[in-house]
């Protein structure tokens, strides 16, 4: 597994990316991931994921709306994006040739792409339901470390 961080990518987040990595299994498997911050997402998304089994780019955004992402919602959606690394990677999740989106097999193409809609399938359902414990896991990780060094 090959990552690659864009240069305003921040240390605590790179840390945070490797740890949650290992935790998913994305570490384990074969392809290209770049990550880059970005100061504002189109539909004012925390973050984006496209891709396909072999390269995933990844964009955080560090503004929603005109105002500044916290750290830990920056650290959720690190985590929440991994999950469709993963996804992607695995091809559990992809883009086919006609521009379908397409879910262990079946074509979501007729799926509208609003924010609001996007909780209900199965991808996002999936991300959504990890990404907290994936940070709690790095914060266990952290803390176990040096208590005295968790700077988030």
């Amino acid at each position: 597994m090959q990552v690659y961080f864009s240069n305003r990518f921040p240390k605590y987040l790179e840390d945070f990316t490797y740890s949650a990595m290992d935790f998913l299994g994305v570490s384990n498997l074969r392809g290209e991931v770049r990550i880059r911050m970005v100061r504002r997402l189109e539909d004012d998304c925390y973050g984006s994921c496209l891709g396909n089994d072999r390269e995933v780019d990844v964009q955080i955004a560090t503004t929603m709306m005109g105002e500044p992402i916290s750290r830990t919602n920056k650290l959720l959606t690190v985590g929440h994006e991994l999950v469709h690394v993963r996804q992607c990677l695995m091809r559990q999740l992809y883009i086919d040739a006609k521009g379908a989106t397409v879910w262990n097999g079946a074509d979501y193409s007729y799926c509208e792409k609003s924010v609001e809609r996007s909780r209900g399938l199965p991808w996002e359902t999936e991300a959504f339901a990890l990404q907290q414990s994936v940070l709690d896991n790095w914060y266990r990780y952290k803390k176990t470390e040096d208590p005295r060094r968790i700077n988030i």
